[in-house]
């Protein structure tokens, strides 16, 4: 009786964990069956960066999908199906969404840095016409350049300009990257005057008829100028500073004798060069 009782809870026990062990494999099965299985769907795109800007950079979901990113600092905000980014570096953005159908999918955008400046100098930046100046280019990081040069464009790396026309003229740079990012330099005026010039005469006759009774000087274009007569023992007879100022053919108070004078002019022109003049005057009676 007893060896009976024992072998029907022996059938009992076993029946349970066949049962429970039938639970398990179907709840596993189960298990299985409701789990969506998927790869991790990866896209990536590339980004120049100019110049340390912010950039916004499309993108083909709303914020809300958005689970997660990284890295934070340098992303300053999500707008309108875009995302505005400002690395420091060359930085890879990891960007986590769910997609329309529930896919699980990471963009990763990948941004290159490159910094572009536009810079140059001029000498001189001032002069008369016809007027040539010599530009030194000192961009960085540049392959090609963009010049206006006020009257003409040019390509070159460093141009060289004559300018003709009196007036001012601008110089501006634009120059270009290995990829693609630009920059833009400082605008530079170049002055150019018409060169100053003198009305004198070739002769004059101290004789009291009313004409041509005075050696002088008329300037134009010019901001100053000495004008120094000299005769043929090389002592100064008389010196001129404005178009006021003549010569009456006195020298020490007594007429000086007919014959040729020379006389020497020092100017300084409206772009403040300073130039020299050597010519002779007849003095006649």
């Amino acid at each position: 009786m007893k060896t009976k009782k024992v072998a029907s809870l022996l059938l009992f026990l076993g029946i349970g964990f066949l049962g429970f062990a039938q639970q398990n494999l179907d709840e596993k099965n189960k298990l299985q069956i409701s789990e969506p299985l998927f790869e991790p769907i990866i896209q990536t795109k590339s980004e120049v960066i100019c110049n340390g800007e912010a950039k916004f950079i499309k993108i083909d979901f709303a914020e809300k999908d958005i689970l997660s990113y990284t890295p934070k600092s340098t992303v300053v905000k999500f707008e309108n199906n875009g995302i505005w980014v400002q690395p420091i570096e060359n930085t890879t953005y990891k960007i986590i969404y769910q997609s329309n159908n529930g896919l699980i999918k990471t963009l990763k955008i990948e941004t290159e840095l490159e910094f572009v400046t536009a810079r140059f100098s001029v000498n001189p930046s001032i002069g008369t016409a016809p007027f040539s100046i010599e530009i030194f280019n000192e961009s960085e990081n540049a392959v090609s350049y963009k010049w206006d040069l006020g009257t003409e464009l040019s390509n070159e790396t460093t141009p060289r300009i004559l300018y003709n026309e009196q007036g001012t003229h601008e110089i501006k740079l634009i120059a270009k990257g290995a990829l693609g990012c630009e920059g833009i330099s400082i605008k530079k005026d170049i002055q150019v005057f018409e060169e100053g010039e003198f009305f004198i005469p070739n002769a004059f006759t101290p004789n009291f008829d009313g004409r041509n009774e005075t050696f002088f000087v008329i300037p134009k274009n010019i901001k100053e100028f000495s004008c120094l007569v000299y005769n043929q023992h090389g002592d100064l007879v008389n010196t001129l500073s404005s178009k006021e100022e003549a010569w009456d053919g006195y020298f020490n108070g007594y007429p000086a004798p007919s014959g040729s004078y020379i006389y020497k002019i020092q100017y300084t022109n409206l772009a403040d060069e300073i130039k020299k003049i050597i010519g002779a005057v007849e003095l006649r009676r």
